[in-house]
């Protein structure tokens, strides 16, 4: 209490003393202020009256002679050593310029800045007297408080040391109590007679070895029951594999998935020509010439349904890879029809790219206790017929080589290891901004190449270090383009032809692969030769086919639907017999000539129902 008020009183004394000090700074700058003007003052006088003696001299040569010889300056100064110029001019002031005006001007305001000279230092010395008495008044305060801070310290001490003193006896009395209880204890142990003591330490000697003998019974039966867990577990995971295996079997090679995107800003106002037949969940109509033309798909996503639906649709899919599948999805469709926005989607709305991955991770964790289980991730892009890391600063070009196995690899791609959502984010967002895009008439981000998204998974069995390596490609293509109507130029221009070349390539492929041909031209471009393994080992292929839904784009529209209905008649064979589904999605026409090259391979197979 006497330290706080201590403390108070110091503040408050060094408090007033600032502002006494500020006080008298300010008395002390008025002073200074006042001083200078008076010798501005004095100086601005004596210049003029050294103008205006000259003045007189001048105007009036007989003056000198006329004066009497005792008040000449010569006279002066010779008679009276002693006598200052000043005393000079004030003589020649009081006899030649009394009724000056301004002379009387100038001498009151010297006398008014006097008086207030005068009146200032006397404010300053009272000023100066009060602020010495209340400092006298305040170190005198202080003194009283420190004088009583000391005996209040004083005091405490006094009953801290009695109290530590009353501590110190009851602690002494405390131990004597506690001796006397452990003798007290001590004595009635042994009353204890001592065959009942060894009764009851047999007791506990018999019920100790009872638990340790539950304890291994209870082991053996965790380990039994764990042993038949994951029995049951590898063998619903292999009756999994064999259900699916047969399911895609029956489905055929490649699935055909279509979904129809929300009208856009660049349909206009055109009318909606695109209808998800409500009878037939399978089929949808296209009105074309006033025609209203079907087709047929395993699933069709309308405009109101959301990326998780599309994901579930082929989420057994995605899960076969980590059974050692291979597993390609193939997003193919005009510019602007959506293919971006279904394989990434956004951070807040993610595509079925980054739902897969999510869902990778959370069966590798399901499975942890009986497999390891690594998932890696490449990102390239085909611009131009060039391959481009699309995960690293270093854009040299990089080159598809094969393997004996006739799986393809690319050296000198980065491979990066993901084990959680916010690593896929910084994936896709680094990918994001180095792909190439660029704006058109029909697509302000309009890709101007092929992305690939592969995601390689290596699963080991930790008991009998069984190994499957499985690979998941989501494939999206950059957007066939009409040139005359995009309006494209220059750089735009090139791009577009390299597009729609390598699209012509894999239409070429496809063609080939339908008539069975001996020849494939896979290295016709670099699209087909990366999709070699792909399209002829043991892979399962989707393809969702994403449409626009208006007039504006009825001719691309058609191609494409044409496109994936004659596709659903490919059927690839691979060595044990089994058919391999491919994916592939459809997001708007694509060029005719994809579609001219599978129609003609199959008319002749006569499997073309359109």
């Amino acid at each position: 209490m006497w330290d706080q008020k201590l403390r108070l009183s110091n503040e408050r004394m060094e408090l007033y003393a600032m502002n006494e000090l500020q006080n008298i700074e300010r008395i002390r700058n008025a002073q200074e202020q006042i001083t200078k003007s008076v010798d501005e003052m004095m100086s601005e006088f004596k210049t003029i009256m050294y103008n205006k003696l000259n003045h007189v001299l001048q105007s009036n040569q007989l003056l000198p002679t006329q004066l009497p010889n005792t008040l000449a300056p010569s006279t002066l100064m010779k008679d009276c050593p002693n006598l200052t110029s000043e005393i000079f001019f004030n003589e020649m002031e009081k006899r030649y310029f009394t009724n000056d005006a301004s002379f009387e001007k100038y001498a009151e305001t010297l006398e008014f800045y006097r008086s207030t000279w005068t009146i200032l230092k006397q404010e300053n010395d009272y000023l100066r007297s009060q602020m010495q008495e209340k400092m006298e008044k305040a170190l005198l305060e202080r003194d009283t408080y420190v004088t009583l801070y000391t005996m209040e310290k004083t005091r405490s001490e006094t009953c801290e040391r009695k109290l530590r003193h009353t501590n110190k006896l009851l602690d002494d009395q405390l131990k004597q109590l506690s001796n006397k209880e452990n003798v007290a204890i001590q004595n009635f142990d042994n009353g204890i007679k001592s065959d009942e003591y060894d009764k009851l330490k047999n007791q506990i000697q018999e019920l100790e070895l009872q638990i340790k003998k539950e304890k291994e019974i209870n082991f053996k039966q965790e380990q039994s029951l764990i042993e038949q867990h994951q029995k049951s577990l590898n063998f619903f995971i292999h009756e999994r594999r064999n259900l699916f295996n047969t399911i895609s079997a029956s489905k055929g090679n490649i699935q055909m998935l279509c979904r129809i995107r929300p009208p856009l800003d660049i349909d206009g106002s055109s009318d909606i020509i695109v209808v998800k037949n409500k009878d037939i969940p399978t089929q949808l109509n296209l009105k074309y010439k006033g025609q209203w033309l079907p087709f047929s798909f395993e699933t069709i996503f309308s405009s109101d349904d959301d990326q998780q639906r599309v994901f579930q649709e082929i989420q057994s899919t995605v899960f076969s890879v980590l059974d050692g599948t291979n597993v390609c999805i193939m997003a193919y469709g005009m510019t602007s029809s959506g293919k971006t926005f279904t394989i990434q989607g956004s951070e807040n709305d993610p595509g079925i790219s980054r739902r897969a991955l999510k869902c990778l991770f959370e069966q590798a964790s399901y499975r942890s206790n009986m497999y390891t289980i690594n998932i890696n991730v490449s990102c390239i892009e085909i611009y131009n017929n060039t391959i481009c890391d699309l995960l690293s600063t270093d854009q040299q070009r990089l080159v598809i080589r094969m393997k004996q196995d006739g799986e393809n690899h690319i050296p000198g791609v980065t491979i990066i290891p993901v084990t959680s959502q916010d690593d896929v984010q910084l994936l896709f967002s680094t990918a994001s901004l180095r792909r190439r895009t660029a704006s058109t008439v029909c697509n302000e981000a309009s890709s101007r190449s092929h992305m690939l998204l592969i995601i390689n998974i290596q699963s080991e069995n930790i008991r009998n270090d069984e190994q499957t390596n499985g690979r998941l490609l989501f494939l999206d293509l950059a957007g066939s383009e009409k040139v005359d109507r995009s309006e494209l130029t220059g750089e735009r221009l090139n791009e577009a032809n390299y597009i729609n070349k390598s699209l012509s390539e894999l239409g070429n492929v496809i063609r080939a692969i339908g008539e069975n041909q001996a020849y494939v031209p896979f290295r016709n471009c670099e699209l087909t030769y990366f999709l070699k393994d792909t399209l002829t080992n043991n892979s399962k292929i989707i393809m969702i086919t994403q449409i626009a839904p208006t007039q504006n784009f009825v001719d691309e529209t058609l191609s494409t639907l044409r496109f994936a209905h004659t596709a659903r008649a490919v059927r690839r064979r691979n060595g044990d017999g089994l058919g391999t589904p491919i994916i592939l999605l459809f997001t708007s026409s694509k060029s005719n000539v994809i579609f001219w090259g599978l129609s003609q391979s199959l008319k002749v197979r006569g499997q073309v129902h359109v």
